[in-house]
C-alpha cells in the first residue's frame, strides 16, 4: 500500500515536472521512461547530498580545507567509478548513472560523519530555542542571494532555452546546453576564488582594515578576471575542441554551437565581476546590494533583452544579450554604489563600500605565551593614554585585554590536559588505534591589534587555538570584573570562527 502510495507520488512529480517544460508524458513515452529511471535515485539521494554538501562548508570554515574537499573529490570519483560498474556491467542504462550518484555522496556522507563525531570539531547541536527565530531570520537574510541566484538560474536556463528553441530549433538548444556547461566550469572556478576571499574579507571589513580588504580584494579580482579571460580566448580561437569533447554531432548543430559559444564566452568576464561583488557584498554585510546583483544579473535585465533582441537579429541577438546584460549588471553596481555613498553621508566609500577610518594609532603585538602577558597590561594604558584616551578608560581596557589573553591561554592549557587525558585512556584500551580526529589543537599565537581613531576604539584577538569565545563568561562573575566592564563600554563586540582561528572584534565609540 505504502509503495502504491509513493510510487503514485513519483508519478505526479514527474507528470507536473514535463507539463512545466512543456513535455507530454503520453506523447513521448520513451523519454519520459528515461527521465523516469533517472529521477528515481535522485529524488531519493537529494537529503544525502545536501548534508554533505552543507557539512563541508562547515569543515572548511573550520580550517580544515583538505578534509572538505575530499568531501567532493570522493564523491565524484566513485560517482564515475560505479557509473561503469552499472551501466556498463550491470546494464542499468541510464538508471545506473543516477544510482551512482547516489553512491558516490553516500562514500562522501561517510567523511562527513566521521567529522561530526570526531572530538575536534567546532561546529555543535543545540536544543536550545530561545533565539530560533532570530537565528533563522539571520539565516534567510545573508542566504537570500546566494539562494536565490540559483532560483533564477533555473529560470533564465527555463525561458532562454525556450526563446532559443523556438528561434533556431533542435540544433540552438545543443548550443545552449554547450555554452551553460561552459559557464558552469567558469563559475566553479570563480566560486572558488569568491568563497576563499569571503571570510577573510568578513573579518579585515569588520577591523577597518581598508587595506588589507583592498589587497585581497585586488588579487582576487586579478586571478578570477584572468581565469575568465584565458577560457574566453581558448574559446573563441578554438571552439572545436568544446564540440569534440562534447561529441557534437551534425553540421548544423556544430556550426550553431560554435557561433553560440564564441559570442557566449565574451560573458565570461563580467560574469566573474558581478560574481565576485555579490560574494564580496555579502560579506560586508550589504545585503541589499547582493541580492540586487542577483536578481539584476540572473534574470531582470537578461530576459527582456534576449527576446527583444532575438526579435530582431535572431539567434545572434541571444547571445548578445548575455554580455550586455553583464555590462548592464556592472553599470547598475557603480550607480548603486555611488547612491549607498551618498546616504552615508561619507562613512562608505570607493567601489568597495569601504567604510571611513580616521588615523588610526595602532598598537600591534602576537604572543605566543603566559610569560608574555606579564606587565602588558602597563604597555597598553601608557599607549592608550599616550593617544588620547582618559586614563580610566586606558585601565580598564588595558586590564581587560590582559585578563582576555590569560583566560585564551589558560582554557586552552585546560582542554589540552582533558584531551591528553582522553587519549592516554584510550591508548591504554587499545595501543595499536589510532585517534586521528583527537589530535590536540595546539596554542600556536595570539595576535593583539588596538587601533585607536578620532571616534573609536578598535580591539582585535586572534588565535589558534580551540573554539572559545574569550567574551562568554559564566553568571557568577563579578558585576565590575574587567572584562564585564570592557563590555558594558563596547558598543559592538563580535566573534567568528574563521578557517581554524578565533576572530574576537570589539569596538568602543569614544566620548572623550
Amino acid at each position: 500500500m505504502a509503495d502504491n502510495q509513493i510510487s503514485k507520488s513519483y508519478e505526479q512529480v514527474y507528470d507536473q515536472l514535463y507539463a512545466t517544460l512543456n513535455y507530454d508524458p503520453q506523447g513521448n513515452q520513451q523519454l519520459f521512461q528515461l527521465v523516469n529511471d533517472y529521477l528515481g535515485f535522485i529524488f531519493l539521494g537529494t537529503p544525502l547530498m545536501l548534508l554533505s554538501l552543507g557539512f563541508s562548508y562547515f569543515i572548511r570554515a573550520e580550517g580544515k580545507p583538505n578534509l572538505a574537499t575530499m568531501v567532493f573529490i570522493v564523491a565524484n570519483v566513485v560517482n564515475v567509478i560505479m557509473d561503469v560498474v552499472f551501466i556498463k556491467y550491470a546494464n542499468m542504462g541510464i538508471m545506473g548513472g543516477s544510482l551512482a550518484t547516489l553512491v558516490g555522496y553516500c562514500f562522501g556522507m561517510i567523511l562527513v560523519i566521521r567529522y561530526l563525531i570526531s572530538k575536534d570539531r567546532v561546529t555543535k547541536f543545540t536544543n536550545k530555542i530561545e533565539n530560533i527565530f532570530k537565528t533563522l531570520k539571520s539565516i534567510f537574510v545573508l542566504g537570500l542571494s546566494p539562494a536565490s541566484g540559483q532560483i533564477f538560474m533555473f529560470l533564465k536556463i527555463l525561458i532562454i532555452n525556450s526563446l532559443v528553441i523556438i528561434t533556431l530549433g533542435s540544433s540552438g538548444a545543443v548550443a545552449m546546453a554547450t555554452c551553460f556547461d561552459v559557464l558552469l566550469i567558469v563559475s566553479i572556478l570563480v566560486a572558488g576564488v569568491c568563497e576563499t576571499f569571503s571570510p577573510i574579507v568578513a573579518v579585515l571589513y569588520a577591523e577597518k582594515d581598508n587595506n588589507a580588504v583592498k589587497f585581497v580584494m585586488k588579487h582576487s579580482f586579478k586571478i578570477a578576471i584572468i581565469i575568465s579571460m584565458l577560457i574566453t580566448i581558448s574559446i573563441i580561437i578554438l571552439p572545436n575542441i568544446i564540440v569534440q569533447i562534447y561529441g557534437i554531432t551534425g553540421s548544423e548543430n556544430i556550426s550553431a554551437t560554435i557561433d553560440a559559444l564564441r559570442i557566449f564566452s565574451l560573458s565570461f568576464v563580467g560574469v566573474t565581476i558581478t560574481f565576485i561583488m555579490l560574494f564580496y557584498n555579502q560579506a560586508i554585510g550589504q545585503n541589499k546590494l547582493s541580492f540586487l546583483i542577483s536578481i539584476c544579473e540572473g534574470l531582470l535585465i537578461l530576459i527582456p533583452v534576449a527576446y527583444i533582441l532575438s526579435n530582431i537579429i535572431g539567434i545572434y541577438g541571444i547571445w548578445i544579450s548575455f554580455s550586455i546584460a553583464e555590462i548592464t549588471t556592472i553599470l547598475i553596481i557603480l550607480v548603486s554604489v555611488k547612491i549607498i555613498s551618498s546616504k552615508s553621508k561619507g562613512k562608505y566609500k570607493g567601489f568597495l563600500l569601504l567604510e571611513r577610518s580616521d588615523d588610526f594609532e595602532i598598537f600591534d603585538l602576537t604572543i605566543k605565551g603566559l610569560n608574555e602577558v606579564m606587565d602588558l597590561s602597563e604597555k597598553i594604558i601608557d599607549f592608550s593614554e599616550s593617544k588620547g584616551l582618559s586614563e580610566k578608560t586606558s585601565v580598564y581596557l588595558g586590564m581587560a585585554i590582559e585578563e582576555i589573553l590569560v583566560n585564551i591561554i589558560n582554557y586552552n592549557n585546560n582542554q589540552d590536559n582533558n584531551q591528553n587525558n582522553l587519549i592516554n585512556n584510550r591508548k591504554k584500551a587499545n595501543n595499536k588505534k589510532k585517534h586521528t580526529f583527537n589530535k590536540k589543537k595546539k596554542l600556536d599565537f595570539i595576535d593583539i591589534l588596538i587601533k585607536i581613531g578620532k571616534r573609536e576604539v578598535i580591539l582585535s584577538f586572534k588565535d589558534s587555538g580551540i573554539e572559545y569565545d574569550p567574551t562568554v563568561q559564566s553568571d557568577d562573575v563579578q558585576e565590575f570584573d574587567n572584562i564585564t566592564v570592557l563590555k558594558k563600554i563596547s558598543d559592538k563586540i563580535s566573534y567568528s570562527r574563521i578557517l581554524g582561528l578565533n576572530n574576537t572584534i570589539i569596538t568602543i565609540k569614544k566620548t572623550n
